[in-house]
């Protein structure tokens, strides 16, 4: 493991925010028989998209149950990639940030490119009442690259000075 991210709950965390990207619709399906957004966030999470992420004038909210039937009600049109992905783990152990490029193209027309967004998806953690480390809040915001993106952390969201990315490529993956 990168001595980066090595920090109290870096493997839970890696492997929470790989099983959130597995529920959301790996493979371009989302199968919704199969696992429960409560395997890995809190029943009162939600996801808070802050302006200007992908245009948008005012801050947006969602509650965490929904994230997979809107996913679900997308995949079959579009394709999502997340490239360029690099990870940060908050030192205390207490958080997950992702920094990626996200492409959505139509699915019947792969030329056709929707959005590219570069972004940073950050996740919140907390233990649940049977001491499972799981999302707690969710948030994403515009960055146009790591050094952007770091610089937001610290100043926006309160990581300490010295956070850093590494680079992964076990991130970058298709929805």
């Amino acid at each position: 493991m990168d001595s980066k991210l090595d920090t109290p709950n870096s493997e839970a965390l890696l492997d929470l925010y790989a099983a959130f990207v597995k529920l959301l619709g790996s493979y371009r399906r989302v199968d919704l028989k199969t696992g429960d957004i409560n395997d890995v966030a809190l029943p009162d999470c939600e996801l808070t998209q802050h302006p200007p992420l992908l245009g948008a004038k005012k801050e947006t909210v969602m509650h965490s149950g929904v994230l997979r039937k809107t996913f679900n009600s997308a995949l079959p049109w579009v394709a999502m990639r997340r490239d360029n992905a690099h990870v940060a783990l908050h030192p205390e152990g207490t958080a997950i940030c992702i920094f990626h490029v996200l492409s959505v193209k139509l699915g019947c027309f792969p030329c056709c490119n929707l959005v590219r967004a570069p972004m940073i998806f950050l996740a919140n953690v907390a233990s649940d009442p049977s001491g499972v480390l799981k999302m707690s809040s969710m948030h994403e915001y515009a960055a146009k690259d790591p050094a952007e993106a770091l610089k937001l952390l610290v100043e926006k969201c309160g990581w300490p000075e010295g956070t850093t990315f590494s680079k992964t490529e076990a991130f970058s993956v298709d929805s």
